[in-house]
């Protein structure tokens, strides 16, 4: 009789163990799918934080060195204030930006220069033409 109350306590013993592993099998598979859960929303927030931080500033960067390109030279530029990369390709896109300005004035300087010779020459021109004029009525 007591062989066989200890395999009946053997018996339960194991079935206890049993019902014990597979609950805590179950929660751990439950924890791991909660921690599985809170990793992609953690990087999922990392990943717009990052959107937001780095690429919209480099986006909106881009289209105003478009815009600097395509010869529109007031356009205000963004992110200046930042202490990283992107503000220094900001303030190298000012370099570009004041050069051009630089370069419109240059050229439309040159463009006054070359009307004041090419009205200096159509009026010696004239002169000419008139004296011209007046030595052959002489003549």
């Amino acid at each position: 009789m007591q062989a066989t109350q200890t395999i009946a306590l053997v018996a339960q013993f194991v079935h206890e163990q049993q019902a014990i592993t597979a609950k805590n099998r179950n929660q751990g598979l439950l924890i791991s799918i909660i921690a599985s859960i809170v990793a992609i929303m953690i990087a999922l927030f990392i990943a717009r934080q990052t959107s937001r931080v780095v690429a919209r500033p480099i986006i909106s960067l881009s289209e105003v060195m478009r815009r600097l390109a395509n010869g529109h030279l007031d356009d205000r530029l963004p992110e200046l204030h930042r202490g990283d990369e992107i503000g220094d390709m900001t303030r190298a896109v000012i370099v570009f930006q004041e050069n051009a300005r630089k370069v419109r004035i240059l050229e439309a300087e040159a463009e006054i220069e070359r009307q004041r010779i090419f009205s200096q020459l159509e009026n010696k021109v004239t002169e000419r033409t008139e004296v011209s004029k007046k030595l052959c009525k002489v003549s």
